[in-house]
């Protein structure tokens, strides 16, 4: 029998889902696609009222895996929830009676080369823990899975095409998540790394200059290693940094949010910083800075490595930096905006409640995750507030990243 190498981070085998013990519901608030071969399974039911009632066919961009979708409730719900929370679908008729988007979800699954990747979203309240709540960091282990995967999320292929950089995935990833789990490094400088490190990259790139590119990798870590990059000259700008993350919250919450978590998040964040429409950037940050310190700073100064696993598991999951942006530097752009909004978001939450504990920050990791990393469309729209405003260079991205 053939096997599929797959390889996974650690945390992936150890999931299950809690179903009506879960504190989140996976499809509230989101449009919940159903592919062709499962709506007419559910065409074939017969007395069913409740699926062919909400289970409506899409009359636009018709896809096999966007062919119909359920209709969602007043709190934008799935109908066919039964009282206690749980998937009235699974229940009933069986976990083969579930669509793909159902069934795969918080999974994603990618193909590199010849192997699969299986990793998950921390969007799911237990995945979120997980992967946050574990100091040693995450590892991976590659297995042969003779289950045939049917689908995949994305696809990188290093091996056809000697002349594209993605010839080199393999070498920048590796490098990649050995920065952002060098603990010798406070979190906000192992970024700072990686800007200079893909600023360099992307002008390699430019000029197409792709056999320097493992050179590159290797002056990096010599630098490192010996200490040579000075990162202490580095200045941060509070008020900018402010305006900036501000700007970007400001834009996905008047575009519309359904998830009340998120809004309470929302909500409890601004109260913290105390912020009010009359108050001034200067209060604003002088407030962020209190809060940072008496707060956020004394929990966070020996949990960092909840932000550094939520980071390599956006990395891993994303196939970064060849995921879903025009070149390496933006891809590195968007993991400091993801990064940026969730240390604000808790910033100012930990003023709201004057502590923070890990059931607060997983609460924030993944009611924001669910209610940015999954839409592409603000996502994008960030990025392009971000250029028109001349932002996606280092320093910019360096005010984000520092306090």
């Amino acid at each position: 029998m053939n096997s599929n190498k797959v390889l996974s981070p650690q945390y992936f085998s150890q999931f299950t889902c809690i179903g009506g013990s879960c504190e989140d519901t996976c499809c509230a608030g989101w449009r919940v696609t159903i592919d062709r071969k499962t709506y007419k399974k559910y065409q074939n039911i017969k007395g069913d009222q409740a699926i062919k009632k909400n289970v409506k066919r899409v009359r636009k961009n018709i896809t096999e895996h966007a062919y119909a979708e359920l209709q969602l409730g007043e709190k934008n719900e799935c109908k066919l929830l039964t009282d206690d929370g749980l998937c009235g679908i699974q229940v009933k008729y069986g976990e083969d009676f579930l669509s793909h988007t159902c069934s795969s979800y918080p999974r994603t699954v990618n193909k590199v080369d010849d192997s699969f990747e299986k990793s998950a979203t921390v969007s799911c309240p237990e995945i979120a823990r997980l992967v946050l709540l574990n100091p040693k960091g995450i590892e991976f282990d590659e297995i042969h899975n003779s289950e045939k995967v049917l689908s995949y999320n994305n696809k990188i292929d290093s091996k056809s095409d000697v002349t594209n950089p993605k010839k080199y995935f393999w070498d920048l990833r590796i490098f990649t998540i050995e920065i952002l789990q060098n603990r010798d490094l406070d979190i906000s400088n192992r970024l700072i790394i990686l800007g200079l490190f893909y600023k360099k990259l992307n002008e390699i790139i430019d000029n197409k200059e792709l056999s320097n590119i493992p050179n590159t990798i290797q002056l990096f870590k010599e630098l490192m290693s010996n200490k040579q990059l000075n990162l202490t000259e580095i200045s941060s700008d509070l008020t900018v940094q402010l305006d900036i993350l501000y700007e970007i919250i400001n834009k996905r919450i008047t575009s519309g949010v359904s998830s009340e978590r998120y809004l309470k998040c929302f909500r409890e964040m601004l109260l913290g910083l105390g912020y009010s429409e009359s108050i001034s950037v200067e209060e604003l940050s002088n407030n962020y800075k209190d809060i940072y310190n008496n707060y956020y700073l004394p929990f966070m100064a020996n949990n960092e490595y909840i932000l550094e696993n939520y980071l390599v598991n956006y990395v891993f999951k994303n196939l970064f930096p060849f995921g879903n942006y025009t070149n390496v530097f933006e891809e590195y752009v968007m993991l400091v905006v993801h990064f940026s909004l969730i240390k604000t978001h808790l910033i100012g939450i930990s003023g709201y409640y004057k502590s923070l504990n890990y059931e607060i920050i997983v609460a924030v990791i993944q009611t924001f995750s669910k209610t940015v990393e999954h839409n592409n469309i603000y996502l994008q729209q960030i990025l392009k507030m971000l250029k028109n405003n001349n932002y996606v260079n280092l320093p910019y991205m360096t005010i984000l990243v520092k306090n």
